[in-house]
């Protein structure tokens, strides 16, 4: 006759256990993402910006400048660039350029040196005037 250790059943209630604590852990992992805010505005068009400057390819950099575009209400969209800002409010402006120009500019240029200060929508939720600052 066999002789049962209690260690046998007691390596198996700690194993369910575990696995019962990884699969709540996974659960609240996906409640939190049903529940977590969808990204911003301001945050998907910063991810934009920093995957056409990074792009290792100019077709991916174009496939992302025709998905950031889709944010814009029109590739005309005004985009104002602040150069200085004094401590009373006073702005200096870059030469204004328009979404389209800038998205290629980011291209070109291989690197995002602004960060998005203030932007305008419409009701529809597109982008009608941009404003960044140098970083």
């Amino acid at each position: 006759m066999r002789e049962v250790s209690n260690k046998e059943p007691m390596e198996k209630v700690e194993k369910d256990i575990s696995y019962d604590n990884a699969n709540k852990e996974m659960e609240n992992d996906a409640n939190k993402a049903k529940t977590a805010p969808p990204a911003t505005l301001s945050t998907k068009l910063s991810g934009y910006f920093a995957a056409i400057s990074s792009a290792p390819t100019v077709a991916s950099a174009n496939s992302s400048i025709n998905e950031a575009l889709m944010l814009f209400a029109s590739p005309g969209v005004p985009v104002f660039i602040i150069i200085y800002e004094s401590s009373s409010g006073e702005v200096d402006y870059d030469e204004p350029t328009t979404a389209e120009k800038y998205l290629n500019y980011l291209k070109d240029q291989k690197k995002n040196l602004n960060n998005i200060k203030d932007m305008k929508t419409n009701a529809s939720g597109k982008i009608t005037e941009l404003e960044l600052i140098k970083r």
